[in-house]
């Protein structure tokens, strides 16, 4: 997660806008629901689309060889605002398609709330994170891998002081 700053003009008065970097790997899936809409093609054809805010989404590249099993190992970062990171409802999102003949067909969705990744960057930085799969119908199929890269660490650290009130040292009484 990284820190960057913005500054911009409105109603003649400066503004800065913390921005902060949602930094993940998006490693594979197993076990994907095979939704094949090509006649003849082998397997179903996979990438990944992820976002925070609809209108910055970034998509991996199309997995043509490893069918309901894909690998990615796709790095991503997303630009948030810092108050997107304070509220607790805000999530990441991640669809999988299947790059289709006609069109691309939804194999499954992954929703992660950022504070648990965030949480998860201080205690899991360098491991792999895995997530359920929901098939559009509800049902669960398959497995995400999420992986929270080294680097993560030192920027949730730089978060946590900007947010996090500073705590009396004095003892408490009982």
């Amino acid at each position: 997660m990284g820190l960057h700053r913005r500054t911009y003009k409105r109603n003649r008065e400066f503004v800065t806008a913390v921005k902060h970097e949602l930094e993940l790997y998006l490693i594979s899936a197993q076990n994907l629901e095979d939704v094949s809409s090509c006649f003849g093609r082998g397997g179903i054809q996979t990438y990944a689309v992820a976002w925070v805010q609809p209108d910055h989404k970034l998509r991996t590249s199309i997995d043509n060889f490893n069918g309901q099993n894909p690998n990615w190992n796709a790095y991503i970062s997303l630009s948030l605002d810092a108050k997107l990171l304070e509220e607790e409802t805000t999530a990441l999102t991640i669809n999988i398609y299947n790059h289709g003949c006609l069109w691309d067909k939804l194999v499954g969705t992954v929703r992660v709330l950022v504070s648990d990744l965030i949480n998860g960057q201080k205690y899991l930085t360098g491991k792999c994170m895995t997530f359920m799969v929901m098939r559009p119908s509800g049902r669960r199929q398959g497995q995400l891998h999420l992986g929270i890269p080294p680097s993560a660490y030192q920027l949730v650290d730089s978060f946590r002081k900007e947010t996090t009130p500073i705590l009396s040292e004095e003892p408490m009484q009982r």
